[in-house]
């Protein structure tokens, strides 16, 4: 899972990133790759939860979530990407 602070630039590219140069022509980066978290995936589904502390600081805080998909169905892995989503802490 990536977890990201920006769903506008990922270091110096703006996002989203299209990964066409690299071999991906279908797949575009959404969110800044700012935490990258792995997850073991339970057939139809994988789980990942996000421990959030306990602070005032935080509310109101947007993130972003990402997964990246390794497939290794062929001679080289390639990645998938999902969709993205946005999360604010402390809202509904």
């Amino acid at each position: 899972m990536c977890l990201g602070a920006s769903r506008l630039q990922a270091g110096p590219f703006p996002l989203p990133l299209a990964l066409g140069a690299i071999g991906q022509p279908a797949c575009s980066l959404y969110v800044s790759p700012d935490r990258l978290d792995p997850v073991t995936p339970s057939d139809p589904y994988a789980e990942w939860a996000l421990p959030i502390p306990n602070a005032p600081a935080l509310l109101g805080v947007s993130f972003y979530n990402q997964a990246l998909i390794l497939r290794d169905g062929g001679p080289v892995p390639t990645i998938a990407l999902s969709y993205a989503a946005a999360a604010t802490i402390g809202q509904k």
